[in-house]
Order: structure tokens, then sequence, then C-alpha cells
């Protein structure tokens, strides 16, 4: 309870360009990943809820992003925490690297590949089934002082993903997506973000199915700066599925805490 009057707190300081202005927010959007990497000495914990409006399904993940060697290189892993048809329990974890191969005064990309582990329960709804391998190139670029745009292109490969029927085939994704973030003050931050996807996947008797998604964000987020220089990062926002009829599908919850080691 005590976030709010902290964030609050936050924004009431001056913007004035000095050596006292709060560091601004990156490497906070929901969705969509943004290519910036680690500083060096410096971790990064993340939460990210979302829950479906109808099925009420719902997935906590925990990731935790470390430098590696130079800001050129990070590490990380996912843990996804999966509540599906009243049951829940651990998903496929992701084990990423990243490397920055663009870092220019106001333009960044980064090449991320991660591998795909097995170890949720796909006969629950809570895993592929099989290992895979994913990568995802974003870009990042500045738009005068108070506007950041993000993109990302991607796809990932599972061999041997389970079908309904428990047969098994490979899995094929590949998605893009986008965002506008609105910097209405170095701590508080407006966020538009959409996501499109299509997967090709295996489905019962040997056939496969084709599913596309299209999702909007709109969303917020703030930061919290102490005085020891960590910074704490709540934000929310509501998933849109923009396929047909425009209709709100889930709640976005996220928090981040970044500090040094």
């Amino acid at each position: 309870m005590r976030l709010l009057p902290l964030l609050l707190w936050q924004l009431a300081l001056p913007a004035s360009g000095d050596a006292q202005d709060p560091p601004p927010i990156s490497d906070n959007s929901f969705l969509i990943e943004e290519a910036y990497n680690q500083e060096p000495g410096v971790v990064q914990h993340i939460l990210l809820f979302s829950r479906d409006r109808v099925t009420r399904d719902g997935e906590l993940g925990f990731t935790q992003e470390w430098p590696f060697v130079s800001q050129n290189h990070q590490l990380s892993y996912s843990i996804p925490l999966v509540r599906a048809a009243g049951r829940a329990g651990v998903g496929d974890v992701a084990l990423n690297y990243r490397y920055r191969w663009l870092a220019r005064s106001r333009a960044e990309s980064v090449v991320r590949i991660s591998a795909l582990l097995p170890t949720g329960n796909a006969e629950r709804g809570m895993g592929a089934g099989g290992a895979g391998v994913e990568l995802n190139l974003p870009v990042s670029l500045e738009i005068g002082s108070a506007l950041a745009a993000h993109w990302n292109l991607g796809g990932s490969v599972i061999s041997s993903a389970r079908a309904e029927d428990g047969t098994r085939g490979a899995a094929n994704e590949v998605f893009a997506g986008a965002s506008l973030v609105w910097l209405l003050h170095p701590t508080l931050n407006l966020l538009a973000e959409s996501v499109w996807s299509r997967a090709e996947l295996p489905a019962t008797r040997g056939t496969r199915v084709l599913e596309t998604s299209l999702t909007l964000v709109p969303a917020i987020r703030g930061a919290i700066n102490l005085s020891s220089g960590a910074q704490i990062v709540p934000g929310a926002g509501l998933t849109i599925d923009a396929r047909g009829r425009m209709r709100v599908s889930g709640l976005l919850l996220y928090l981040s805490y970044e500090h040094g080691f």
C-alpha cells in the first residue's frame, strides 16, 4: 500500500535536467521486449501476471536478468507458474542469452536466443510437451525527448510438441510486435503495445491446426527510485483481442525490482 504515496512523491520531483533528476524508466514493457541490456553490476527481477477474462486461467511469470562480461551480453531465465482448467503448476522454463549488436545514442538492437525446456505438464495445458528454441530481434528507438518506439520480430520451433490426443509433432510460431511509449515524466509512462502471432500446432489424429492472434495492450507504468540507487517499477494494463470485434480479454500486472550487486 506504500507504493502509491512513494510514486506520487517521485512525480513531485522537479524535472529540471540537473543531477537531481530521477533516472527514467527503461526495459519495463509488458509483452514487447525492449532492446536494453542490463548495465554492468545491475540485476533485474521481473514479475508479470496475466489473467484471461473468460476462462479465468492465468500465468505468473518470473524473470531474472543478469549482465554477462559487458553490457553487450545478457543472461536471463524465465519461470512461469500457470493456472489452467482449475489446476496450477510450473510451465515451460526458458533460458535466454541476448547479444547487443547495435548501440547508438538513440537506437539499440539485440538478438535473443532462448532454449525452451519442457518442464510444464502438457497433459494439463501447462506446457508444449517438448523442448524447443526461440529467436527474437528487438529494436528500440528514441523519438525526441518524450517518445520511444520498440519493435520485435521472431519465432520458435518445438520439434516434438504434444497434441490433445497424446500424439506428437512439430510446432512452429512466428510473431511480430510494436509499441510506443509516451514519457509523461521520467517516472511515469503510458504504453501502447501490439503483438501478432501465427502458430502451426499438432492436433488430433495427426492433423495440424493454425492459430493466429492479435493483441493490443494499453498500459501505464511508474517508477519508485530509492536512495540506494535501486528502482521499483509497478505497472498495469489490459489485453484486447483485436481479431474481428474488439474486446477486452484480460488483465496484466507488472512489477520489477532493479538493483546493484
